[in-house]
């Protein structure tokens, strides 16, 4: 079998056989020992790209108490905003799916660079959760309709949702 060359400096993360020779010292008087690959040492470079804490710093300005975005979206919701954009990103660009669930394109980008997905017992929890304070706000607003708090605001805006 043809062995590949995977680009790492050095030789691959095992150990040497009990065969091999151990290596010797340079001239110089350095260890040429050669370091493996999960060997822990401080990267050279910056870890963190200028872009990344340009990012970071913009949203610290953005958001000084943190992220709390206005409007949530049910988790339905979001694995919906997930599969269209897996379906055609070129259709459903970031912009385009904030536009159509009227959210910012921060939580946008959010939703989607999000990975967890909750076990059959969390979604089951968070389903009742949601189930119930639906029910609550239902609840709130009826009772806010018969004793007459909304009527004004519901004659101006014509019966209809204020977006």
């Amino acid at each position: 079998m043809r062995q590949r060359d995977w680009g790492v400096v050095g030789r691959l993360s095992r150990p040497p056989t009990l065969l091999e020779e151990e290596p010797e010292e340079e001239k110089d008087g350095k260890n040429s020992k050669v370091r493996y690959q999960t060997d822990n040492y401080t990267p050279t470079s910056d870890p963190t790209p200028p872009q990344w804490s340009q990012h970071r710093a913009s949203l610290k300005t953005r958001f000084p108490e943190g992220w709390a975005p206005p409007h949530k979206l049910s988790r339905a919701a979001m694995d919906g905003l997930r599969s269209l954009h897996a379906h055609d990103p070129d259709t459903f660009t970031t912009p385009v799916l904030a536009d159509k669930f009227h959210i910012s394109p921060e939580a946008v980008r959010r939703i989607l660079r999000g990975k967890w997905q909750p076990t059959q017992e969390q979604r089951a929890r968070l389903l009742d959760r949601e189930k119930r304070q639906r029910q609550d706000r239902i609840r709130s607003r009826s009772a806010a309709e018969r004793s007459g708090e909304t009527g004004e605001k519901w004659r101006k805006g014509g019966g209809q949702r204020q977006r």
